[in-house]
């Protein structure tokens, strides 16, 4: 599949790149893993930058995946040591893009297993309520909980968000455990099937 940077958002001001395709956000805390679930999810090592330090993604960035859709990583958000200006930024940027953009289709909500729901998340969620756009509870990093206990953790933290069972599922970039079928019900989401 061809993938294709089409460039960032780095102020609210700014023109976001345009594709014609669908767009789904991808969403969450600095360093819950949303550069390597881009990665996971198009079988590439470095489409997205992945870094150990939080907070490096500080705009939204596009990309297109062949002529199906295309991915917009947003900035993490909750990163305590990141610049005050981006910090600053961050709600207009991010709500502005959410609040507005026609062709955004879907959110990918990122929860890192071991972490709890806090109160960016439910803002998230209440974004994608308001405007009646599917949103998904993407749970990352599954291998660092127990086999056993997986996905009692993740539907916990999506009843919490109020987040059906079928929108909810475990991912882990470093067992590539979720990918095929996150990337089957993302496609069949954007063809109009049931996902």
């Amino acid at each position: 599949m061809k993938v294709e940077y089409l460039g960032g958002l780095f102020s609210p001001k700014d023109k976001p790149p345009e594709s014609g395709l669908p767009e789904v956000a991808v969403m969450g805390r600095s360093n819950v893993g949303k550069s390597s679930l881009i990665n996971l999810l198009l079988n590439q090592r470095q489409a997205a930058r992945v870094s150990k330090t939080p907070g490096r993604t500080q705009a939204l960035h596009f990309f297109t995946v062949g002529e199906e859709l295309c991915l917009v990583d947003l900035p993490g958000y909750g990163y305590a040591a990141a610049p005050a200006e981006v910090k600053k930024q961050w709600p207009a940027l991010v709500y502005g893009y959410l609040e507005k953009r026609p062709s955004l289709k879907l959110g990918l909500l990122l929860v890192d297993i071991r972490r709890e729901i806090r109160d960016e998340e439910r803002a998230l969620a209440d974004r994608f309520k308001m405007r009646n756009i599917p949103l998904w509870l993407v749970i990352t990093k599954a291998d660092k909980e127990a086999k056993t206990r997986r996905v009692a953790a993740g539907q916990r933290l999506a009843d919490q968000l109020g987040i059906p069972p079928k929108d909810m599922l475990l991912t882990s970039s470093l067992s590539r455990e979720g990918r095929e079928p996150l990337w089957d019900k993302l496609t069949r989401a954007l063809k109009g099937q049931t996902a």
